[in-house]
């Protein structure tokens, strides 16, 4: 994922341009392809790109469509025919294409403002500087699939999607969050929405906004909720089916915007459904996606014949699938690399597993 930082100074002062740029650069393990920095006296954005679609080619961060509104952005935007739509923008289909998903999300911001969230589906982790009202806006996606956090420390504001660089600027003390520390020494995870490793650094919850004006200083609202709706009941089971079927081509496919896709088997339903699903979507288009899958498995500690049942599935969908069995390789994981992701206690057999799965993938694929 593309990596965001935002420094925002109340009081004025303007914001230092080098060290926004420091603190950039060393996002360059979340985004390769390009990095880059705007400064507007008290307000900065940094932005590092990794390119996952094909609409990133042309992409540029920090962007803005009139100099005066502008984003940092980790985003992928669903349904962006339908956008498109809603915000009349697909009257020149040959242009529809070159418009990225920050560009998708700042015309959102212009015709809707703070609204914008109610239009937008897929994941994302975004900040608006609205230089015209003096307002920064926050947001983060419906289920918190990309990570956001925010330290208000005196008179500074800093945002971001990396723990480790919010946690390098001069005003952050680093101090433990003995509370955070505890629920995972109880339980294993962080029981608390809002805390992170670090006292001082909060997350932004799931289906949040965060706001910040002259006026009204800093404030945080939540915008979504999962809806509960009454049980659905059709006639017919095959309508139910197709419906389903429908939904799911839908999903897999906003998500195949990319040559090179990974997909992860676990031999299970889910997965293969999902594979293939792809698999379809592929076989409409020949010669635009490779997909690749990766299958990990546990050969010490317990009978796992997953790796039996996904290489079944991908030879009948015609993909390639890679076995890895973590008693093999576990300990090649670099434990700073995952540090440098996370900056938080860790299940570390539970994540290294995750880690080997995601390296392998990244041999000749992206993992989508």
């Amino acid at each position: 994922m593309s990596g965001i930082i935002g420094i925002l100074h109340s009081g004025g002062r303007p914001v230092d341009a080098s060290q926004l740029q420091r603190m950039t650069e060393a996002m360059t393990f979340r985004g390769p392809d390009a990095q880059n920095v705007w400064v507007d006296g008290s307000v900065g954005f940094g932005h590092t790109l990794l390119k996952t679609t094909f609409e990133a080619d042309g992409e540029r961060q920090p962007r803005s469509l009139d100099g005066n509104i502008w984003i940092t952005a980790d985003a992928r935007i669903d349904d962006r025919k339908g956008l498109m739509c809603r915000l009349e923008l697909d009257r020149e289909p040959s242009k529809t294409f070159a418009i990225t998903d920050p560009e998708l999300i700042l015309h959102a911001y212009h015709r809707w403002g703070s609204e914008c969230v109610d239009h937008l589906l897929g994941d994302f982790a975004l900040a608006i500087w609205d230089g015209k009202r003096r307002q920064l806006f926050c947001a983060r996606d419906h289920f918190g699939v990309k990570p956001f956090y925010y330290v208000h420390t005196g008179d500074t504001l800093l945002i971001g999607n990396t723990l480790e660089i919010l946690r390098r600027h001069p005003g952050v003390t680093g101090s433990i969050d003995e509370i955070a520390v505890a629920d995972f020494l109880l339980f294993g995870s962080n029981m608390h929405h809002e805390r992170t490793a670090f006292e001082e650094i909060r997350k932004l919850p799931p289906a949040s906004i965060l706001t910040w004006s002259p006026g009204n200083g800093l404030q945080r609202r939540r915008y979504w909720r999962l809806p509960v709706p009454e049980p659905l009941r059709r006639k017919r089971s095959k309508d139910t089916i197709d419906q389903f079927l429908d939904l799911m081509r839908t999903a897999v496919g906003d998500r195949m915007r990319t040559g090179n896709i990974g997909l992860s088997l676990s031999g299970g339903m889910d997965s293969t459904t999902v594979a293939a699903m792809a698999a379809e979507y592929r076989d409409t288009r020949p010669g635009t996606y490779d997909l690749r899958a990766c299958t990990v498995y546990d050969g010490r500690w317990i009978k796992d014949d997953e790796h039996r049942f996904s290489k079944v599935a991908a030879d009948a969908l015609d993909i390639p699938v890679r076995a890895v069995n973590t008693a093999n390789d576990q300990l090649s994981v670099k434990r700073d690399t995952m540090r440098r992701w996370t900056m938080a206690p860790l299940s570390e057999p539970v994540t290294a597993a995750s880690n080997i799965e995601l390296k392998a993938l990244s041999r000749g694929c992206v993992s989508c």
